[in-house]
């Protein structure tokens, strides 16, 4: 998968192309290290820009990934916490939208376009408040063009990463970002307690 170095349509028409030829390859094996950083990171950043929620749902899309892997440990296998975070971030961008990111939020299957490029998932909640869609629009949504973004999520999650590397998200979540990859995914139990508390306070951030 090619990287890009920023989001328009024409950035993920390209890696959408690519995306599709890795449909039928073995996908590369997820780290469980990545899976960490992956799920703090879903639910630690908070969306303010293109960049921030293409972080966000990429995560998401990893953990959507790695908790289905045989290799995954027991403690998160078939282990779906992370869904409660973007259904909160998902909530966040129904109230404060985004320019060129739509949601379609129905009972059963909920989207997140950005730019085209379509994060899909099953059950992130409660979908009472619906928006932007009838009860079976997200699905037909979704299956214009049918990607499955855990075959390659890897490599979208290290796509990503690159636009944190290159300061596109917001200074905030590059802040977050420092702190989780350095802190808090080393930390125990009760270490990480306090950093994401702090995190959440927007102490040293």
């Amino acid at each position: 998968m090619k990287t890009i170095n920023e989001i328009n349509s024409k950035k993920i028409e390209h890696l959408k192309y690519d995306i599709k030829q890795m449909q039928n390859r073995e996908p590369a094996k997820i780290l469980f290290e990545d899976e960490k950083l992956a799920f703090y990171i879903s639910g630690l950043f908070k969306p303010e820009n293109i960049y921030d929620c293409f972080v966000i749902f990429s995560a998401g899309a990893l953990c959507n990934a790695f908790v289905k892997k045989d290799y995954a440990p027991k403690e998160v296998k078939h282990s779906y916490a992370f869904k409660g975070f973007l259904d909160a971030q998902v909530d966040r961008l129904l109230k404060k939208p985004i320019e060129a990111v739509y949601i379609y939020h129905s009972a059963e299957f909920s989207v997140v376009d950005i730019c085209g490029l379509k994060f899909s998932y099953h059950g992130l909640g409660d979908k009472n408040n619906m928006s932007n869609c009838t009860k079976n629009q997200a699905n037909k949504v979704w299956e214009e063009d049918g990607l499955r973004l855990t075959a390659c999520a890897k490599e979208l999650f290290e796509n990503a990463k690159k636009f944190i590397d290159d300061g596109k998200v917001s200074p905030k979540n590059k802040k977050v970002f420092e702190i989780i990859s350095t802190k808090l995914v080393n930390a125990n139990m009760q270490e990480s307690k306090k950093i994401v508390q702090d995190i959440l306070q927007e102490k040293e951030i």
